[in-house]
């Protein structure tokens, strides 16, 4: 119980002083954009400084929570130095654009992809995506796996944690802000706290919700198992970024015929299609892995 409030300490802490500082990054980078300065990262909206400041003050607040939970080692959280590293972060990348892009080939044999005009394209972002790609990977996977799921495990049966952080993972996308209408001149030191009742506005939609949530219940399932099975975030990192690299890069370029359901939604990450392509690229992913050595628990 100790460990569980210190947890929900560092939730709420990471979630206050994201709101708290998010307008100081605001007014720092966004007046970039107006000089031509990566405008396309500085132009972006405050619901998305929000949403990274949140994420960045939880990964610089793993350090103290780990010193409160007496945490001294990484074996602690279940996890070990992975001499594979290389050959793990490329199969996740390269098993899960591999997976979506056959799943967008299928999609579109049936109808169900549109390709933007030709104008509208936008193959030139798709660096920026990838180095986001990288970071969201990393810094997800830092707090998703090796902080929560690797403190859950201490105290729970593997399977056990690896269901809750899957769920908790999966319940946290859905406590994000949508894309909000604050314009840059009338952003104040309150503008963050002002977006926290808006981060349940997904639930709005309950078919949508149970779309997307049955997915990103798979997604956090199969990083959980990636994090136990290899006893790193490696794998993890590459699965996560080369499924966020999918879903910001396919929009740049085409969009989903709407009426799909449920094969697929409103984008990438909705519908029966993605889910099955998700539980796939677990699948692939362990068969690569089948010749290793397992451990004694895997």
């Amino acid at each position: 119980m100790k460990d569980l409030r210190k947890l929900l300490l560092w939730l709420v802490a990471s979630l206050v002083l994201g709101a708290l500082l998010a307008p100081l990054l605001f007014w720092c980078a966004h007046p970039l954009a107006a000089r031509g300065i990566f405008p396309s990262v500085t132009g972006q909206g405050f619901h998305r400084y929000f949403s990274r400041t949140v994420e960045v003050v939880a990964l610089l607040l793993l350090w103290p929570l780990a010193r409160s939970l007496k945490v001294r080692t990484l074996a602690e959280l279940g996890l070990e130095w992975d001499i594979r590293w290389p050959h793990r972060l490329a199969l996740g990348f390269f098993a899960a654009v591999a997976l979506m892009a056959v799943m967008a080939a299928i999609l579109l044999a049936f109808g169900g992809v549109i390709f933007l005009p030709a104008g509208q394209r936008l193959f030139g972002e798709l660096p920026k995506v990838l180095f986001t790609a990288a970071c969201v990977g990393f810094i997800e996977e830092c707090i998703f796996r090796g902080a929560f799921l690797g403190l859950l495990q201490r105290t729970m049966p593997r399977t056990g944690a690896l269901l809750a952080s899957a769920l908790f993972f999966a319940l946290v996308h859905f406590i994000q802000p949508l894309a909000s209408t604050v314009a840059p001149a009338d952003v104040a030191w309150s503008s963050g706290f002002a977006l926290i009742p808006e981060i349940f506005g997904q639930w709005k939609n309950p078919v949508m919700v149970i779309a997307s949530f049955s997915t990103l219940l798979a997604v956090g399932w199969v990083l959980g198992w990636a994090m136990q099975r290899t006893r790193s975030l490696w794998l993890g990192i590459g699965l996560h970024a080369g499924w966020v690299f999918c879903v910001q890069g396919f929009g740049k370029f085409a969009s989903f015929t709407p009426g799909k359901l449920p094969w697929i939604g409103a984008d990438i990450r909705i519908g029966l299609a993605p889910l099955v392509t998700v539980i796939l690229t677990g699948a692939v992913c362990r068969a690569c892995l089948g010749h290793e050595r397992r451990d004694d628990h895997a």
